[in-house]
């Protein structure tokens, strides 16, 4: 039984980068594996994958390593060590590899798995300086113009823009995908205006200035939907009842939607009805009267988001206001109503609220 490195780790260590994951694979069956390594463990039910000293080990996807490799999304992705170090590699990767350039393992890799015209584009954006081939690009577009890819699991869709939030250029996952033609498949919101082209390229840019802060990367994403993008017929998220929130501008509801269809967890789902409501009261923070400051802070700290949220701003505007905003959340805890004002349902809140602008006012 043989056992081999491949993927995205050889293709680290050749750049000269170090990998953040290990995948093996191995010749024989997962049950001649689970004999041999008393301690593996079968893991998964859809794939016959194994997990051996905290790392994971799969059968090869054909007879040789040859064949696995051609099986592979992209060409520098099939590459593969064997156990004396020998290097294993598709007839075009190392070529790929030296141009920065993602293309194809196979006529059929996107079409094997729709998913992967987004994984080339989030690979665009954690790995800066690489760059589709233009059979890649007509690959990801005949892939999105079939419709296959909406057939996708939503779970999936979501992890690949997950970790688009943690790369080092997120921007370039919107660039490629609207490069390629691919925006109506899942992200028709992102789809530029004909009024306003400009739009997608300053979203992009925003995510770039807020690299290394992942939910200020989501916010950048979301905050400035394309509201007027014919619907396409994708999976329907399940219905929700909306909060009657009259400050918010129609990007809010299409940002709940669009986090909603990619099954993103609650946290991002109020993180994008944020983005796309609070955004304009952000980049104008200081000179807000004190009502539009408490409505605002108090939002932001009940979402747990005040830090990526001004993060995010910093990012649209170059102005920093996250120190002034945290000085004056605490100012705002620290007001307490008196014990006979409480318990009075709507009407404790609003003298609350009339407390905490007074306090404001008076700093």
């Amino acid at each position: 039984m043989q056992t081999f490195l491949v993927g995205g780790a050889v293709r680290d260590m050749l750049l000269g980068r170090t990998p953040r994951e290990y995948d093996y694979v191995f010749s024989g069956s997962l049950e001649e594996f689970l004999l041999r390594h008393k301690t593996a463990r079968r893991a998964g039910t859809q794939f016959s994958i194994a997990i051996y000293n905290g790392l994971e080990f799969a059968p090869m996807r054909g007879k040789t390593i040859h064949e696995d490799l051609a099986s592979r999304d992209f060409t520098v992705n099939a590459m593969a060590l064997d156990a004396d170090g020998r290097l294993f590699a598709h007839p075009e990767a190392l070529r790929d590899l030296a141009l920065h350039r993602l293309s194809p393992a196979s006529s059929h890799a996107l079409a094997d798995d729709p998913v992967r015209l987004f994984r080339a584009a989030r690979f665009t954006a954690t790995l800066p300086g690489f760059h589709i081939s233009a059979d890649l690009k007509r690959a990801m577009r005949a892939e999105a113009g079939s419709g296959k890819i909406m057939d996708a699991a939503p779970e999936r869709i979501g992890s690949e823009i997950h970790k688009v939030l943690h790369s080092a250029r997120p921007g370039n996952f919107l660039r490629t995908l609207n490069e390629a033609d691919c925006l109506t498949a899942w992200l028709q919101e992102f789809a530029p205006a004909e009024e306003d082209a400009a739009a997608l390229h300053r979203t992009a840019d925003i995510m770039d200035r807020a690299a290394g802060v992942p939910m200020a990367v989501w916010m950048a994403l979301c905050h400035d939907l394309n509201t007027g993008a014919t619907q396409s017929p994708l999976p329907a998220a399940a219905p929700t009842p909306v909060r009657k929130q009259p400050q918010h501008h129609a990007a809010a509801p299409a940002a709940r939607r669009f986090a909603m269809r990619i099954k993103a967890p609650n946290s991002f789902v109020r993180a994008a009805e944020v983005a796309a409501s609070c955004h304009k009261e952000g980049m104008h923070y200081p000179a807000l009267k004190a009502e539009s400051r408490v409505s605002l802070l108090m939002r932001l700290h009940l979402a747990a988001l005040l830090d990526d949220f001004f993060t995010f701003i910093l990012a649209v505007t170059g102005s920093d206001f996250r120190r002034p905003a945290a000085e004056e959340l605490d100012i705002l805890l620290r007001v307490k109503l008196p014990p006979d004002q409480q318990g009075r349902g709507p009407e404790s809140g609003r003298l609350l609220h009339r407390m905490r602008c007074e306090a404001l006012q008076s700093r």
